[in-house]
């Protein structure tokens, strides 16, 4: 039976925050001997602004997508027309609690940075009280050590959207979980104003629920559709962002039509996506690492099957085959990285001590090489 939730997330942040504190801890260490050791990539024509020039420790978390997300606190949205890069392909509710919080800070980086780590620390929390509350303490811990060595590590300290989509994803299962529609609603609509995916969140519960009335774990009826209209806020984040889009550049889909400029194409596959950059010569080594990711990614995904209920599943199928439809396999590790259930798959198909340090270690190694790349500037998604 399940704990009170009081007790249970209390026990859940005596067991996070040290683990938290000991990797990241180590994690800042890293990022810091690396801006100031190494040398930065140059020449860098990508480097068109300084964020915290005074502040290498902090400097070297504000890199590539930073700078759209700079674009709309200070400046706001502005749309260059299809097929051109534009920061309408960024959701709003990231950007806007970093204005929101700005006050508070010497600057909107320094707001940036701290809304991603709490974020990414409360994330933790609600994970290791969700798979703890379902499969025991010693899981839950596995998929807290997993997340923190994450091939996608630096993007959850990052001025990115990773922590916040991250903790929007999980606080919204656990809510399903304990048939809190009203939490898992609300944390859905946030999800969707954050990232396109977001939405997939109603799916996945609809399809929880088919599963549970299939089983008749559910009687169909007034009081149980009444119970479960709020999983219907889901998709009112991404609706308000069309609206706001709609009224301001006359098309509720223009963040669709820019994304062929970052190499995302509708009539691409996933065969694409892994085999663009070993046909392109001019690949980059991390490009061809992130085509190999995209095999291990489904590869993964597949065996969750075996371990995963059906709400997480797809909502965990859909974050990594939905990208790699469009024919690139680019920033998987991030992408995949902010999705809840991926760390609770890892952690119970790691149940063998041997397979579970094998998957830390090579998740680690990753993280360890995308954080001093992302450090200098060098692409690691």
């Amino acid at each position: 039976m399940e704990r009170p939730s009081g007790r249970g997330l209390a026990a859940s942040v005596r067991e996070v925050v040290p683990l938290w504190a000991a990797l990241r801890g180590a994690f800042f260490l890293l990022v810091y001997l690396a801006r100031t050791s190494l040398p930065e990539r140059f020449p860098n024509h990508n480097k068109d602004w300084v964020g915290l020039p005074d502040s290498p420790l902090l400097d070297a978390l504000l890199r590539w997508d930073t700078g759209w997300y700079r674009r709309i606190v200070v400046e706001g949205y502005a749309y260059a027309g299809p097929g051109r890069e534009s920061n309408v392909a960024f959701f709003p509710l990231y950007p806007s609690l970093v204005r929101a919080l700005t006050p508070l800070f010497p600057s909107h980086f320094h707001a940036g940075i701290f809304l991603s780590n709490a974020c990414f620390l409360l994330a933790l929390v609600v994970l290791h009280d969700a798979v703890r509350a379902k499969h025991g303490a010693a899981p839950a811990r596995h998929a807290v050590l997993f997340a923190l060595l994450s091939p996608a590590m630096v993007f959850f300290s990052a001025y990115y959207t990773e922590s916040l989509f991250f903790l929007e994803v999980a606080v919204a299962f656990r809510c399903y979980e304990r048939k809190n529609f009203w939490g898992a609603g609300l944390a859905g609509l946030c999800a969707s104003a954050t990232r396109t995916t977001g939405v997939v969140l109603l799916d996945a519960f609809g399809l929880a629920e088919l599963v549970a009335l299939a089983r008749r774990r559910e009687v169909f009826g007034w009081r149980y559709l009444r119970a479960r209209l709020p999983l219907l806020l889901v998709p009112l984040g991404l609706v308000a962002y069309m609206v706001f889009l709609k009224k301001t550049f006359g098309d509720p889909l223009v963040f669709t039509k820019v994304q062929e400029a970052w190499g995302r194409h509708a009539d691409a596959s996933i065969l694409d996506a892994v085999r663009g950059p070993f046909a392109d010569p001019r690949s980059e080594f991390w490009s061809r690492l992130e085509a190999v990711g995209a095999v291990l990614m489904v590869a993964l995904l597949a065996a969750a099957c075996f371990v995963l209920e059906a709400a997480p599943l797809a909502f965990l199928a859909v974050t990594i085959l939905l990208p790699l439809a469009t024919g690139t396999a680019i920033s998987i590790f991030r992408i995949a990285a902010s999705a809840a259930p991926l760390y609770v798959a890892l952690a119970l198909l790691g149940r063998g001590r041997m397979v579970r340090l094998a998957l830390l270690a090579f998740g680690g190694a990753l993280g360890v090489a995308g954080t001093v790349r992302f450090s200098l500037w060098y692409w690691a998604g």
